[in-house]
């Protein structure tokens, strides 16, 4: 069950918005750190999923932990966004932050093939995690498929 705090005024609503923004902001950096230390066990959840997750939760009628659960897709939504990942916008910060660093001058060979090898890298990797994730998420919803497809 959630504990449920009250604010009195405006500048109190404001108080416990923002502390429950950082707690979620908390929980996301640390989901993404455990991920890439390799201590997480945990499934990502695709779109069917989220789905799901979203029609169970506004079919409680509880409008605070419905405008909990989207407000942490957002702010999940907007870290993944923001890895510096080509697709992303995190790698055109990335490409802002390189023109910055080398102004008008031509950005060196040697950096640029080095850009392009990971930029061809890190797409494959996307591509092959989307694909993975979809696919465990079809599992999870649908889960007579993995039996049926053995078949």
């Amino acid at each position: 069950e959630m504990n449920r705090k009250t604010a009195d005024d405006v500048g109190g609503v404001l108080n416990l918005a923002s502390s429950e923004y950082n707690r979620l902001l908390y929980d996301i950096v640390d989901g993404y750190s455990s991920v890439v230390k390799g201590s997480s066990k945990a499934e990502f959840a695709g779109p069917l999923s989220m789905a799901q997750m979203g029609s169970n939760t506004v079919s409680t009628g509880d409008v605070a932990e419905t405008f909990l659960f989207f407000a942490a897709l957002n702010l999940n939504l907007a870290a993944a966004n923001a890895l510096p990942i080509p697709g992303l916008d995190g790698a055109r910060v990335v490409s802002l932050l390189a023109l910055a660093l080398y102004g008008k001058r031509e950005i060196p060979e040697k950096a640029q093939q080095t850009i392009e090898i990971v930029t061809e890298i890190s797409g494959l990797l996307l591509v092959i995690l989307v694909a993975n994730v979809l696919f465990a998420d079809i599992g999870r919803v649908v889960p007579s498929l993995p039996a049926l497809l053995k078949n």
